[in-house]
């Protein structure tokens, strides 16, 4: 099942039955972006956003008709930009304003 599967290899699994013709396309697009949704999830938990967003703005790029995809990649992007921001307010708040602008720089 992809729901127990690590992401990485339920995206993997996903693309060979997709090649192999066991899923249709429709049940490739689904089961695709979940497993997609899943890696980002993980990257999100880790705080990496941005390689969240790369991984998934490099899949919307390969499959620019998905509407999920794009779905997917305009949320992550918000929560990248949603992260910089909070990171810079906050220590410019905290009187750290060399830090807020090296943390814009990044």
């Amino acid at each position: 099942s992809l729901q127990t599967m690590d992401p990485a290899l339920a995206r993997t699994a996903v693309q060979n039955a997709w090649a192999s013709g066991q899923i249709s396309e429709s049940e490739y697009e689904t089961m695709y972006s979940y497993a997609l949704s899943q890696q980002a999830n993980k990257l999100f938990q880790a705080g990496l956003w941005l390689e969240a967003w790369q991984m998934l703005e490099a899949a919307r790029i390969q499959r620019p008709r998905s509407s999920e995809l794009a779905r997917l990649t305009r949320s992550a992007k918000a929560n990248l930009i949603a992260s910089w921001h909070n990171n810079f307010a906050q220590l410019y708040n905290a009187g750290r304003y060399r830090e807020a602008l090296d943390a814009l720089a990044e």
